[in-house]
């Protein structure tokens, strides 16, 4: 069976004019990830700008159906519904979940979304931001009908100034949770799946991995022998970079541009993951990491006291803040920074954010810090997605949970009851509300699994797995590392 993914797609199809001067347009799939304007494929213009175009994306195994009978899509589809007055009106979505099948509830992103404006060819596409109604997990929705004043075309001339009024624009995801999982190599993803990627260093463990287009990275490990690995989807798998001699790995870090990881011996190793490449960089440092980030620039070590960052081969060194809170943990994202803060008594954590200021080498100072969450049960792993902070709380040895709030704070939510577990936690790229989560019962040897965070439960995506080293997520898989060094993958439900 074909996974069910979200696939943004456009559509030319245009439904009769109804009696109140309203015009449709629809479509099917595609493959195209861009906007109507984006990929070349221009969506037609009923010849007004009051109305609603959406982009509906479809997660898990449901349906969502409506305007008018133009929108009935089990992965993605557009619609422009535009009047010719500006009168009231607004597309109304229902979510359709089959025997199984749960609906968690309606997302909104804040996508910059082209269109046709009413202008020359030379001013489109005209770009705006989506507009954002609060998530709900009711089963059908209305989308209210509007117009927005969007930019036109990068270097277009001043006369596009007049066409630059738009119907409002939505970019919505519907998801779903339920169905049984289907791996690569069968029904079960348990000891007799084949591995996508064998370690090249034989006789290793592995342990954290991330995935990069085609392109898999991961840690392995043999005896003091520590190495990254890396395979390309169809293709064989080599070291990236050879073999390096040390006591342990500290700390390792999937980010979205750099593979990351940090020896005993204060060195780290850096790969420029999304570029493909096959060498690292490698530099010792002066500091003991407690938390490592990245963004598409810099590689960021949270010490004890203080933020330091690099670039990726190691140079300019800068120390972004100091004066931080005692803590070990650290996320960011293009505004904020976001650290624990353990300087209150056990098991009452803070989460907290500053605003990023731009790298420099001035030993700042922490500016004022914003309380997310408190009274958090000894937090780690902390991620940050467009729409929520998640982290696992607790013990692994006395009970351990994936926790999760809104990213502007706010009340904390639970999947699940915290039980004798050893939790990897990576941000779900389908849902910026959702996480995948490796779960390694205690012990560590048999009966690991991997499940969906989302709408404060945990849905199962492979179950059975001898043991669990690193997991990684995709539209399409989800990706695991095992004691035997190689790389699993499965389709996802």
């Amino acid at each position: 069976m074909d996974p069910v993914v979200a696939r943004r797609v456009t559509i030319s199809v245009v439904a009769a004019m109804a009696a109140g001067g309203v015009a449709v347009a629809g479509g099917a799939c595609s493959s195209s990830e861009l906007s109507p304007a984006e990929n070349g494929r221009i969506v037609v213009d009923p010849g007004g700008t009051y109305g609603a175009e959406v982009t509906v994306r479809v997660v898990g195994a449901g349906r969502v159906s409506g305007a008018g009978g133009v929108v009935d899509c089990p992965r993605a589809c557009f619609a422009r519904v535009v009047s010719r007055t500006a009168s009231a009106g607004a597309v109304r979505l229902v979510a359709d979940a089959p025997r199984g099948v749960r609906f968690v509830g309606w997302t909104f992103a804040t996508s910059a979304l082209g269109t046709r404006g009413r202008g020359p060819e030379g001013c489109n596409p005209v770009t705006r931001a989506a507009a954002v109604l609060e998530p709900t997990a009711e089963p059908e929705i209305a989308l209210p009908f509007g117009e927005t004043t969007g930019t036109a075309k990068p270097g277009s001339d001043a006369t596009c100034a007049a066409f630059t009024t738009v119907p409002e624009a939505y970019d919505v995801t519907a998801t779903f949770e339920g169905s049984a999982p289907n791996a690569d190599g069968g029904e079960d993803a348990g000891e007799g799946l084949a591995p996508l990627f064998a370690s090249p260093l034989v006789g290793a463990e592995a342990g954290a991995v991330g995935v990069y287009g085609e392109r898999v990275y991961w840690h392995v490990a043999r005896s003091s022998e520590h190495a990254i690995a890396s395979g390309v989807v169809g293709g064989g798998a080599a070291l990236v970079g050879g073999t390096r001699s040390t006591s342990a790995v500290r700390l390792a870090h999937v980010g979205e541009s750099f593979f990351v990881v940090q020896y005993e011996n204060r060195r780290i190793a850096a790969v420029a993951a999304s570029n493909g490449a096959t060498a690292a960089s490698s530099f010792l440092t002066g500091f003991t990491c407690a938390a490592l980030a990245s963004d598409t620039a810099r590689v960021y070590c949270r010490t004890p006291d203080a933020l330091v960052s690099w670039a990726p081969n190691g140079s300019g060194e800068q120390i972004v803040y100091n004066g931080l809170p005692p803590g070990s943990d650290l996320a960011l994202d293009a505004a904020r920074v976001y650290l624990t803060d353990e300087s209150a008594r056990p098991g009452a954590t803070k989460i907290v954010a500053a605003t990023r200021a731009a790298d420099g080498d001035a030993g700042a100072s922490v500016p004022p810090l914003s309380v997310l969450v408190s009274e958090v049960d000894s937090p780690s792993q902390l991620h940050a997605t467009a729409a929520r902070l998640f982290w696992v709380a607790g013990d692994e040895l006395v009970g351990s949970r994936v926790q999760s709030a809104f990213i502007g704070g706010g009340a904390v939510t639970s999947y699940g009851t915290a039980a004798p577990r050893r939790l990897l936690l990576v941000p779900d790229p389908t849902s910026p509300s959702a996480a995948c989560v490796g779960i390694v019962p205690a012990g560590g040897i048999g009966g690991a699994s991997i499940a969906r965070a989302a709408g404060g439960t945990l849905s199962p995506i492979a179950s059975g797995l001898p043991d669990i080293g690193g997991v990684a997520a995709t539209l399409e898989h989800v990706y695991w590392t095992q004691r035997d060094g190689a790389v699993y993958r499965q389709v996802r439900p």
